[in-house]
């Protein structure tokens, strides 16, 4: 890599993450050696617009809350697994409620860092 070039900045999408927790994130991401360019969405429906066109460049990481109004986010998250241009597409969800990790089916999400934001998270293998 010539040593002026500097690298394409790390595409991370959050999609209806209250304000308190993507400000944690984002700091977090400042503190990392790579740029960043983090996009925020209201909802399910705005985010899904974006991810749909085939024009629009592919998110390197995608952080969703399943609580998210209109398209909830078990619906975004089928969507993105069930095309194939977003389906390698690393997903973290971030969610207030416990019932809806219980409710979702293990396969479809196939997140191995899924946790609720009122416990310490756990590491599925």
């Amino acid at each position: 890599m010539p040593p002026n070039h500097k690298p394409e900045p790390k595409r991370i999408m959050l999609l209806k993450i209250a304000n308190a927790d993507a400000g944690i994130i984002q700091e977090a991401l400042a503190g990392w050696q790579h740029h960043c360019d983090v996009s925020r969405f209201r909802d399910g429906d705005e985010a899904l617009t974006l991810l749909m066109d085939e024009d629009a460049p592919v998110p390197d990481v995608i952080l969703l809350d399943l609580n998210m109004p209109k398209s909830d986010g078990l619906d975004v998250l089928r969507k993105i697994r069930n095309t194939p241009r977003l389906t390698y597409i690393p997903v973290g969800i971030l969610t207030g409620s416990l019932a809806s990790e219980r409710s979702a089916p293990e396969p479809l999400l196939s997140a191995p860092h899924a946790t609720s934001k009122n416990r310490a998270p756990t590491i599925s293998s």
